[in-house]
């Protein structure tokens, strides 16, 4: 009954071309843990970071200058690293040393938004292999949350008597 009542023509996708992605690789913060520049701190800190791209474009071979040039990209990602300090200050002996090896942390990152793609070159051309570089521009909104944490094995960050030392 079903598909009578539903019968007539249709348009698989509306006459779009779809394009799925996935991304995965180290996810670098910056932050105050490690110091500044410091090679070790800079690899240690480093987590992850996972996504799912999704572009949508009209595949019609219709004589338009939107259809050939705009494009729209929709993306979900998160990245998480675990934060410790590194580098010379941490690894002495004194008291700012003692306090920065007992500070720990953590933070996570989710990003979804979409974007309108303006591409000044033919999108079809690049996609079919006609160019080899295909500048663009992109405008749109994201909409992105944060969950830091960070926790001393000394006590209760909001101890006024763990107050750090100064590190000259």
């Amino acid at each position: 009954m079903l598909f009578i009542l539903l019968s007539g023509k249709v348009s698989a996708q509306l006459g779009l071309s779809h394009e799925v992605g996935i991304m995965a690789g180290p996810a670098s913060f910056l932050m105050d843990y490690g110091e500044r520049g410091n090679v070790e701190n800079n690899i240690r800190n480093t987590g992850f970071g996972i996504g799912l791209l999704h572009f949508a474009y009209n595949k019609c071979d219709c004589d338009s200058y939107f259809v050939d040039h705009f494009r729209i990209r929709n993306e979900l990602t998160f990245l998480h690293s675990n934060l410790e300090h590194y580098g010379p200050v941490s690894n002495g002996t004194g008291e700012g040393a003692r306090q920065l090896k007992a500070m720990h942390g953590k933070t996570s990152l989710f990003e979804i938004g979409s974007l309108l793609e303006f591409h000044p070159l033919h999108i079809r051309d690049f996609t079919n292999f006609g160019y080899d570089f295909s500048p663009f521009l992109m405008g749109g909104a994201h909409f992105v949350t944060y969950k830091p944490d960070a926790y001393s094995d000394l006590g209760s960050l909001d101890n006024p008597d763990l107050g750090m030392v100064a590190l000259i």
